[in-house]
């Protein structure tokens, strides 16, 4: 599957839909990319020299990203290829429930004020 030829955001889309087993969604190339980079996006693809490295945004937001070429030449950061973007980490219903039952303890105060 890695096999070091030159990739595009095709080939990249039909990795990562192998290792994740579904779409990632479309894919935005960026060549080259600023050191550091921030992402928001669900997947990123790193091109670097003959590999291409596929990291998962867990964070539920913007991630920034820090890399070091370390003196190589030819084995640097080509470019990165976002896909997706992150979904937003939903609230527990307790908290819901919790607030409903804060609401209602403050109309209930609020009503034996009153009488």
């Amino acid at each position: 599957m890695y096999d070091g030829n030159p990739s595009s955001i095709a080939d990249e889309q039909s990795d990562l839909t192998t290792l994740i087993g579904s779409s990632p969604g479309a894919g935005t190339r960026t060549d080259p990319p600023v050191n550091p980079f921030a992402s928001d996006a669900a997947y990123i693809a790193l091109k670097l020299g003959n590999t291409v490295v596929y990291i998962k945004n867990t964070s539920g937001g913007s991630q920034t990203y820090t890399y070091a070429q370390n003196g190589a030449q030819g084995l640097g950061l080509s470019h990165t290829t976002a896909f997706g973007a992150v979904a937003p980490i939903p609230v527990p219903a307790a908290v819901w429930l919790m607030g409903a039952g804060l609401a209602g303890l403050g109309f209930a105060g609020r009503r034996k004020r009153a009488a």
